[in-house]
């Protein structure tokens, strides 16, 4: 098998999990462990597959794990889900480094972009139109609800894992 297919299989499944794990959050506001270590693991496979030297591969996952950690103490004061913490360092890993500027971008310009819409849905939305939805739209909709980040990790790891600002 050639290496650029090895690396065009690779991203396909990494987009796939990045994709899993926004329509879970939507759904449920949760995202499984296991995509965030399966997309991490697709990362490290990628970097070897296509050669890359060790230097590069201690950039990644240092900066994934420094992320990790920052990112951290955001989930214990309560600010950001700890699927959200995962599945930013998990994808760090997977964008690999040239993609680690543009994902933090297009994640950041993603996330706005979904915050202002759940502001506007939520308050424009009347409650008549929310009551026979299903139940996780109604979760969506909820005032009180957080955000499921997922989505904007998703737009940002997709963008990064297609050469999107490279």
């Amino acid at each position: 098998m050639s290496p650029d297919l090895i690396q065009l299989l690779i991203t396909c499944a990494s987009i796939g999990l990045l994709l899993w794990a926004a329509v879970h959050d939507l759904r449920t506001y949760e995202i499984p462990d296991w995509i965030s270590i399966a997309l991490a693991a697709l990362g490290l496979v990628a970097l070897f597959a296509r050669g890359a030297a060790w230097g590069e591969i201690g950039l990644v996952v240092g900066c994934a794990a420094a992320t990790f950690a920052g990112l951290a103490v955001l989930f214990f004061l309560g600010w950001m889900g700890g699927g959200d913490v995962k599945l930013i360092s998990a994808t760090m890993i997977a964008v690999g480094a040239g993609g680690l500027l543009p994902f933090a971008f297009y994640m950041a310009l993603a996330g706005a972009v979904l915050c202002l819409a759940l502001i506007a849905a939520r308050r424009l939305t009347p409650a008549k139109a929310v009551a026979p939805a299903p139940a996780w739209i109604k979760a969506l909709l909820d005032r009180k609800a957080g955000v499921p980040y997922a989505v904007a990790i998703c737009a940002g790891g997709i963008a990064a894992l297609a050469g999107l600002g490279q």
